[in-house]
């Protein structure tokens, strides 16, 4: 007998982490033959609702029902013994892995520790997915033949070549982990996937073969239910909508209907930089006779007997503001951290920052001392028990935490960045209360904060609403243009480039084919 629902709120009220309660007396029916997303600013409370239908948020008031179809036959995996009705894929999930491989954002550079030594292909394998207890007593599980092929297929559904699987977790890219993690997923032969932010760090090609594969199961019969901020990222074959604003559903029905709504218009607008034009600096010739903030001569390394970087020449001048372009595992990450001194391979290589050699801790300490830092591995491993005022107050001694005391001006100084973009309300805060966008703006303070001569923004946007895009490219364009700081920005998005940038440096397969 066929269910009439697939999922069935009735007058639910659930709870937030603090016991309030958030989307009160909810009615929602997902029925057989829909396909259903959620769009919502962030802190709207998309992470909640997924959390209630992997039943780890329990309602408040109310009754969840869940009539999920069964896995669909192609992608079932007979006797699985780790099988999983409901599988997420998140950013909260993968912050969970990422920390749990490494301790420190640095440690994917650092071989000779312990920590972050599982490949990619260990996150994959039946050992892993099926999470057998070797000492148990009997034979339980799939047939791994089967397990192989099913894995087998989902690698070449992502275009993943067999290299990367040999790799460590920890020196994959940001996106090429969330690929691993969505096979990961389906290995699990789950009746329902919920994915949140999916587009979030991925290349053009990656987003498309990414819609391609979420198209290709819906078409088998699985509920697909997809968490998105940007418009842009609805996947093709959504039939309705869920629209969320601060921990309600606001609107519910069809696609065109809900797009019609005022709100869902408001996630649609294009971002743009509210910067003049004309304080906005023009490209200029470089000053060669200025001393470079970054030179890079000629710099070639290998990691895991792959050519990361293949003779990289890059000078970067005062008044130079870069984007920083390429594809998924192009090196743009390896070439951050060279510069920002975070791997190893810094203190040998020929690398000049702000005239510095990165020859010892000193030297560290001085160019860091005039360099910020933004990038998704640092808001993942940003511990979230310090309030946002301590976050930013971090940035004048480029710590993860505050473990030493600011003097009154530090203060003084990271109060008024939290003021003037409107997050005085967060001061006292913890870190891992805050909205995603506020937490971004937080750690855009904390690059800031110390007056920089270079800001080094890595997919900043990522993750962010219309509003908090907006707000933070705004943010960039103003304080380059106060502080005549040089930038580096990353971004796989055209609409998410700031109006200062006035260069542009293309990486492919390691290396530099245009700037």
């Amino acid at each position: 007998m066929n269910p009439d629902f697939w999922v069935k709120f009735e007058n639910v009220t659930l709870r937030d982490r603090e016991e309030n309660p958030i989307f009160p007396n909810t009615n929602w029916i997902w029925k057989p033959g829909q396909q259903w997303a959620a769009l919502g600013a962030n802190g709207s409370g998309k992470n909640e609702l997924a959390q209630a239908l992997t039943r780890r948020i329990p309602p408040l008031r109310g009754r969840v029902q869940m009539e999920l179809p069964p896995t669909p036959e192609c992608l079932d995996i007979p006797n699985l013994a780790n099988r999983k009705p409901v599988m997420v894929i998140s950013p909260e999930i993968h912050r969970h892995i990422l920390t749990s491989e490494s301790s420190f954002y640095q440690s994917r550079w650092h071989n000779g520790l312990d920590e972050g030594s599982l490949t990619a292909s260990y996150f994959l394998s039946h050992k892993y997915v099926e999470d057998i207890n070797p000492f148990e007593i009997g034979t339980r599980g799939a047939d791994p033949a089967v397990f192989d092929r099913h894995c087998q297929m989902y690698l070449d559904w992502m275009g993943i070549p067999p290299e990367l699987l040999e790799r460590k977790w920890a020196h994959l890219s940001n996106g090429e982990q969330r690929k691993v993690l969505l096979i990961n997923a389906l290995l699990h032969a789950p009746q329902m996937l919920i994915l949140s932010e999916p587009f979030g760090g991925l290349d053009v090609r990656t987003r498309q073969t990414l819609r391609e594969i979420i198209s290709r199961l819906i078409r088998l019969g699985m509920p697909v239910l997809t968490l998105v901020t940007r418009v842009d990222e609805l996947p093709d074959a959504v039939t309705h909508l869920l629209l969320l604003d601060q921990h309600r559903i606001v609107a519910q029905g069809t696609r065109a209907e809900i797009l019609e709504h005022p709100l869902a218009r408001q996630q649609s607008e294009t971002v743009t930089p509210s910067v003049p034009s004309s304080a906005v600096p023009e490209p200029m010739p470089s000053p060669r006779s200025a001393e470079p903030v970054v030179e890079i001569n000629d710099v070639t390394f290998e990691a895991e007997n792959k050519v990361i970087l293949d003779h990289i020449r890059w000078k970067i001048y005062p008044g130079e503001n870069w984007a920083l372009l390429g594809p998924n595992g192009s090196g743009k990450t390896s070439l951050l951290n060279l510069i920002q001194g975070d791997h190893p391979l810094a203190y040998s290589l020929n690398i000049r920052v702000m005239g510095e050699l990165y020859r010892s801790t000193r030297s560290l300490w001085l160019i860091r001392q005039k360099m910020g830092w933004l990038s998704p591995e640092l808001h993942l491993h940003y511990p979230g028990d310090w309030t946002c005022l301590e976050v930013v107050c971090s940035g004048f001694f480029h710590s993860m935490g505050l473990h030493t005391s600011p003097n009154p001006r530090q203060q003084e100084t990271a109060l008024a960045y939290l003021e003037k973009w409107g997050l005085s309300h967060l001061v006292n805060t913890p870190f891992d209360y805050a909205s995603i966008g506020e937490q971004r703006m937080v750690l855009l303070a904390r690059a800031f904060v110390n007056r920089p001569r270079l800001i080094i923004l890595d997919e900043a946007c990522q993750g962010l609403d219309a509003h908090y895009r907006h707000k933070l490219l705004t943010a960039v364009d103003e304080e380059i243009r106060m502080t005549d700081a040089a930038l580096i920005f990353v971004t796989h998005y055209a609409d998410e480039i700031p109006s200062c940038i006035n260069r542009t440096l293309h990486l492919l397969d390691g290396k530099i084919v245009s700037k």
